[in-house]
This record gives structure tokens, sequence and C-alpha cells, in this order.
């Protein structure tokens, strides 16, 4: 069946570039698949490698390409690429990244790379959200196993022996990449959850408030300490920041009197507990900074 999209699966994406190199109905989304694509890191690389996944010669694929200033969707999520194998590609949703497997962690430390690693972390968030994926980066023996979560071409390989690809490289940022989707993602749960209340009117149901706190909390416990910290601290305090905005604007929205709004549960309580986390995680994050300037 050739391919017949004509609109992306997620929202984040700039354009679309479909590609016949792919096999309809045979993808049942467990993975979230990290590629480079081995190309410098420029814009126009995404819109590029999509032109040449689109030639039926080239005989591979991806969902999707992302580069510094753009994501281009060129399979359909109901699809499976051709990226990883047979095992890879019945399994994974595969982003191809601008950048090379034998870049460095002071490689993927430069502008170029971070808006490329921030713009794919929020693609993995939504693909995440929409076919309930864990954001995690699986053991060699959950990914055996067929567990859900987030993978690379390199492991696929390792794990299931079927290619010897050893993309993102062994100095692709994992963390900080985990950091970032969590980040993305929980912002998502939680503006999903407000907004859709606000809109439909609908009753703040005791799930719906448990969901919002393990939403806040994702953030937290990596944070934790005794959790290695392998990013800047300034997009730590950037995460921290943004959550407790978030924890803010989410009892902001649910609080008495505002129209719209209605609630079932003790949800007043539940967001005073959020604000005390992140009054203890940002009081960690200090203490944090002062060891590192320390060191």
């Amino acid at each position: 069946m050739a391919a017949t999209f004509t609109a992306p699966d997620s929202d984040l994406v700039n354009t679309i570039h479909p590609t016949g190199n792919c096999t309809w109905g045979a993808l049942t989304p467990k993975w979230g698949v990290l590629h480079t694509m081995e190309t410098p890191e420029t814009t126009q690389i995404a819109e590029n490698i999509a032109g040449w996944f689109a030639n039926p010669a080239a005989g591979t694929s991806a969902h999707y390409c992302i580069d510094p200033d753009s994501i281009v969707q060129c399979v359909d999520e109901r699809a499976a690429a051709w990226a990883a194998m047979p095992t890879g590609n019945a399994f994974g949703i595969h982003l191809e990244l601008a950048g090379r497997a034998a870049q460095t962690a002071t490689e993927w430390a430069d502008p170029a790379s971070q808006a490329i690693l921030d713009r794919a972390a929020a693609l993995m968030a939504d693909i995440c959200t929409r076919h309930g994926i864990p954001v995690r980066f699986l053991t060699d023996q959950q990914l055996a196993n067929g567990e859900k979560g987030i993978t690379t071409h390199a492991q696929i390989s390792r794990v299931f022996r079927e290619s010897d690809h050893t993309d993102p490289g062994d100095g692709f940022p994992a963390a900080q990449f985990l950091a970032l989707t969590q980040k993305h993602y929980t912002g998502g749960v939680i503006a999903e959850t407000v907004s859709t209340l606000i809109e439909n009117g609908d009753e703040m149901t005791n799930e719906q408030t448990e969901r919002l706190l393990t939403a806040v909390e994702g953030i937290h416990a990596l944070l934790r300490p005794g959790k290695e910290q392998h990013w800047h601290a300034g997009p730590l305090y950037n995460a921290i920041t943004n959550t407790s905005i978030q924890t803010q604007q989410t009892k902001d929205a649910l609080t008495r009197g505002q129209d719209g709004i209605k609630w079932d549960g003790d949800i007043f309580s539940q967001n005073k507990q959020l604000i005390a986390t992140q009054q203890e995680t940002n009081r960690l994050l200090a203490e944090l900074i002062k060891n590192q300037k320390g060191n």
C-alpha cells in the first residue's frame, strides 16, 4: 500500500514528506527509538534526509527527521518505518536526529545539538503520551522482554542482533534527553488535564488529581539527592521553575468560584502538597549548585 497520510500525527511537526518505504498496518508501537542521521547538525538537514527517504531506491526510512529548527514526518504512525530491521521496525516509532554517532558529550552540548535534543524530547514526550509509552530508557532485558519505553538503534542491534548499528553513540547525553522528555511530558499532562477541565467543565476526579500529582513528582524524582546529574544546573533550574509555574497554574485553575470548574476529591490539599514538594525541590537544587561551586 502506498503512503497516503496527508496530516501529521503530532502538532509539533513542521512539514510532512511521505515515503512509500514503509509497511502499512505492521506497527505495534512499544518503543520510541533514537537514531542519528550521520549528517551535520545544520538546518534543512531534516528536509534533505526526508527527501532521500522518499526515494524508493533508498530502501530505508524513519517516522521523523529532526534538525535544529524543524521536524519532518516521513512515515505515518500506523505504518512500520524501515529503520531498524524486522524487530525494531515492528515495534518502534523512529526518530532520526541530525548529528553523528561519533559525537562526544562535549559536541552534544553545543547550541545546535541542544536545539535538536529539546525538539526531539518534545516529540518523544508527545509520542509517549499518545501511545501510553513510559518515559524511561529500557534496560537490555526490558527491551528483550518487549516492555514499553525509550531505546536506541544501538540497543536494538545489541539485543536482537539483526544489525550492527551503534547510533546515537556512546557520547549521546541520555540522562539529559530523558530529563528533557520528562519535562515536556509532565508539562503536557498538566496542561492537557487542566485545559480539558476548563473547556468542558468536567468534574475533577480523584484519578485526574493523582495524574497531576504523578506528573509533577516525575520531575521531582529526577532531582532526588543521590541521583547522578549529567546536565548543567541551568536547565535543571528551568525544569523546576516550569514545574512550579505549572503547579501554581493548576491551583489557580481549580480555585473555587471560577467558571467551568468542578471538583471531586480533596484537590486543594493535593495542590498544597505539590507546592510544598516544589519548595523542597528548590531547596535541594540550591544545595546542589552550592556543592558544585565548591568542587
